[in-house]
Parts: structure tokens; C-alpha cells; sequence
């Protein structure tokens, strides 16, 4: 596991969190996300651990170490991963917050979904793919560099068969 001077891994009611070690300004490189790369039908054997797989091209993802697969999903994030997976802090963070980015920003598979227990005041109450996400709020995320690639093609292909 790697360590960082940006943040640690706490133990939460969600299995394990992230918490920032000191106050952190936004556009803070916090990490690169790795681990092997596995298909979609290998996600399936994961069970429980699905959420664990981050997709990364329609039919590839990637099976992240630790303690890259304990950074929770969030509707209100304050972390977004851009599309070379790394963690970017999107707005200031304090020390002792919890580090989350939006799952949805990586998903475009129709297959997935979990019920989100983020508890902010914008929660969505279902974590799904990302054209799913209301058109502003894909905006944002577009605009902050926190989508990936492969979901920015798919939505392109789908306005150019639609014009």
C-alpha cells in the first residue's frame, strides 16, 4: 500500500475511508489510481467486490489496490478523477475530511448500480452511469476534467447520430 502525506486510510461503516491529512486546496494531485486491468466479465466473479472494478474503456477496467478502492463515492464530491486516473481535489478540503469522488463520472456500462448512503443534501440515492446524470451536472464534471474519456466518445458518437 502506498503512503501518502495527503491522506490516510480510516477505518468507516462503509468498510475503510480516506480522510485528508492536512487542509488540502483544490486542483491538489492526490494519487493515480492502479491496478491490474481485467475485463468485463471478470468484474462479475468479483461479487461483493465488484465496486472495486473501475471501468475505464466499455469493456475494460481496472481492479484497484489499495488504497485507491477506498476513496468513497459522494453526490456532493470533493475529489473527481480525470481520465489519466488521477485523483484531483475539486474544491478545498479541510484535514480530517473524507475524500470522495462521484463513481458516476467512470460509468457507462448499464449493468451497475448501487444504492448510494453518501447522505448530503443533493444525493441522488442511486449511484449509475454517467449520461444518467442530470445534463448540468454532467456539464460540471465535464468542465472540471473529471470524466472518462471513453464516456466523452460515447457521448459525442450519440450527438452526432442524433444531428
Amino acid at each position: 500500500m502506498i503512503t501518502s502525506s495527503l491522506f490516510r486510510v480510516e477505518a468507516s461503516h462503509q468498510e475503510r475511508k480516506i480522510v485528508a491529512e492536512k487542509d488540502l486546496p483544490a486542483d491538489t494531485l492526490l494519487c493515480r489510481f492502479w491496478g491490474p486491468l481485467i475485463s468485463y466479465s471478470d468484474t462479475k466473479s468479483l461479487n461483493q467486490k465488484e465496486s472495486y472494478a473501475l471501468q475505464v474503456s466499455p469493456d475494460t477496467y481496472r481492479l484497484l489496490d489499495p488504497p485507491y478502492r477506498y476513496f468513497n463515492h459522494s453526490c456532493e464530491p470533493n475529489c473527481g478523477l480525470n481520465p489519466a486516473l488521477d485523483l484531483i481535489v475539486i474544491r478545498p478540503v479541510k484535514q480530517g475530511e473524507e475524500l470522495c469522488w462521484d463513481y458516476s463520472t467512470s460509468m457507462l456500462e448499464r449493468d451497475w448500480n448501487m444504492t448510494c448512503h453518501c447522505g448530503k443534501t443533493l444525493c441522488r440515492k442511486v449511484i449509475g452511469d454517467f449520461d444518467r446524470l442530470p445534463a448540468p451536472l454532467q456539464q460540471f464534471y465535464i468542465s472540471l476534467n473529471c470524466v472518462q474519456a471513453f464516456i466523452l466518445q460515447a457521448l459525442s458518437r450519440k450527438v452526432q447520430k442524433a444531428s
